[in-house]
């Protein structure tokens, strides 16, 4: 599309917990784990900030991905932090993707 959407990012940014449909895209179109939005926004950063599960997180975040920043430096790991910081589980799965993500900080300090 003209702003960069993949199907995947669809998925991601509106069903993110949906496992099957993103295992079922990547299968089709691999190595789009890291594709980004005209926005700058890769199908991590979207469950991240929106919702989804650590099995679902499993499927799209690879070693690369979990250090991908949004153009503001936002990794996955900062938005899970922001606005999902009471969930361990989607947490522990973010870091256990890449634990260097951990010592990244953003452009807002």
């Amino acid at each position: 599309t003209r702003d960069g959407w993949l199907p995947l990012h669809y998925v991601a940014r509106y069903h993110g917990g949906c496992t099957g449909s993103l295992s079922f895209l990547l299968s089709m179109a691999p190595g789009t784990h890291s594709a980004v939005t005209g926005a700058g926004w890769a199908a991590a950063h979207h469950m991240c900030r929106y919702g989804t599960t650590p099995e679902a997180l499993a499927t799209i975040l690879t070693p690369q991905a979990a250090m991908q920043p949004t153009p503001s430096g936002y990794l996955p790991l900062h938005l899970v932090c922001r606005y999902r910081g009471g969930d361990v589980a989607l947490l522990t799965r973010t870091l256990e993707a890449n634990p260097m993500a951990a010592g990244e900080g953003t452009q807002e300090g």
